[in-house]
């Protein structure tokens, strides 16, 4: 089982000399299971680069896009992917729901010929749509657990249970002010009736990730860069650093990099990140993410 990064970018895309290096696709990271079945977290712009990559090796797309939620940067390559055209891809897709918030309508609404040449109708892949609330679940045979992050409108994170081994991905959550109360637009629960719940704290994100093999978290802004965006739902890396070394993770990727930030920028952080934990005195691996990254899980 192989985790490949095709978007590590947060906000908006940002191609260019200064962002070679990691790439500036907006937020997409596959699981390829090995059986030609895939897990594809978020749909952003990296998304358009994958089915460029299965259309070169002539597959469909067989398997499952799990939505950490519904902001731009995590959707906006749905419409340019491939296989939405191709009859034999067959493509689950699951986020939280809300009263308005769901996956098929949010990409129904989004695949408009207002916003793109086609409408929703036109697509020949096979979809299907299912609901993700806070609790266990599974997905292409995986047990995964899932739970809502600190950010506006809400944001869902996801353990996946491979093995012997635990790997979670934690993408627009704010660890750095956990006293604010976070709005989510979503039933919490299966048997939830209402929708809408304040999300906020970070003891509930440490009981999350205890213990994990790989963890992918967000890592958007410096300390003074997180203190001028407040609000905004995202983590300073000090923070990730210091909540994977307390929750004693074997393996961090920093994530979903600040569109400002050039390749020197985040070689800047990893750096900070790697001499962060060397003080620590505790062993953890820690990587930046970047287009075309392969992990392996065994």
């Amino acid at each position: 089982m192989k985790i490949r990064f095709w978007g590590v970018r947060g906000s908006y895309p940002v191609p260019g000399a200064k962002t070679v290096k990691y790439g500036g696709n907006t937020s997409c990271t596959e699981v390829d299971l090995g059986n030609g079945h895939r897990i594809i977290l978020d749909a952003g712009t990296g998304l358009i680069q994958f089915g460029k990559y299965l259309a070169n090796l002539n597959q469909s797309f067989v398997g499952t896009i799990l939505l950490s939620h519904y902001h731009w940067d995590h959707i906006q390559g749905i419409p340019f992917l491939n296989q939405i055209f191709d009859k034999n891809s067959k493509i689950k897709i699951r986020g939280y729901y809300g009263t308005e918030a769901n996956p098929e309508n949010v990409i129904s609404k989004q695949i408009r010929k207002i916003y793109c040449p086609f409408e929703y109708k036109d697509l020949l892949a096979k979809f299907e749509f299912e609901p993700v609330t806070e609790g266990k679940t599974e997905v292409e045979g995986i047990k995964v657990e899932t739970i809502f992050m600190n950010h506006p409108g809400g944001s869902i994170s996801y353990k996946f249970f491979i093995g012997d081994k635990i790997f979670i991905y934690v993408t627009d959550n704010d660890i750095s002010f956990p006293e604010i109360n976070y709005f989510v637009e979503a039933y919490k629960k299966n048997d939830s009736k209402e929708s809408g719940f304040i999300s906020k704290g970070v003891e509930k994100v440490l009981n999350f990730i205890q213990g994990a093999d790989l963890l992918i978290h967000d890592s958007m802004y410096l300390r003074e860069e997180a203190n001028n965006k407040k609000g905004y739902g995202h983590s300073c890396f000090e923070d990730t650093v210091d909540l994977a070394l307390k929750a004693g993770v074997k393996k961090l990727v920093l994530f979903h990099h600040d569109p400002d930030h050039s390749d020197e920028d985040v070689d800047l952080i990893l750096q900070k990140a790697l001499e962060k934990i060397k003080k620590s005195s505790q062993k953890m691996d820690c990587l930046a993410a970047r287009e075309g990254l392969e992990i392996q899980i065994n």
